[in-house]
């Protein structure tokens, strides 16, 4: 399995993952041929009471929506945890422009991953 595979199914899994490298020279713009040295999980710990409060608001016809810089997979994976509706109505901003319509990405989409602080601006 690729290495980009294996983190993929991590963060579907709901892990942030974070990527433990040796580089040779000095870090300039762009990593030198870095070697790896680890892989390390984080798992968000969901507080006992969040289901609970995030079904509320839903039953208040409030829509429910989820911004973070976290990766879109990772994120999306919390939401179902929390029983978020729509939670697999995801896309990564990153690919997104600042000529792009903010309001309507904002309509299509329940979940939001690796967003920028202007990007959070536009989407709220």
């Amino acid at each position: 399995m690729t290495l980009d595979k294996k983190i993929e199914s991590y963060t579907k899994n709901g892990y942030r993952v974070l990527c433990l490298a040796k580089n040779q020279s000095l870090l300039q713009e762009k990593l030198d041929n870095p070697k790896l040295l680890s892989l390390i999980l984080i798992n968000d710990l969901i507080r006992p009471d969040a289901v609970d409060t995030l079904k509320y608001f839903a039953e208040q016809d409030i829509n429910l929506k989820i911004i973070s810089g976290d990766d879109p997979n990772t994120v999306a994976n919390i939401g179902k945890r929390v029983n978020i509706p729509n939670a697999d109505k995801m896309i990564d901003m990153s690919t997104v422009s600042d000529d792009d319509n903010f309001v309507k990405i904002a309509d299509k989409y329940t979940v939001f991953g690796r967003v920028t602080p202007v990007q959070k601006k536009k989407i709220g």
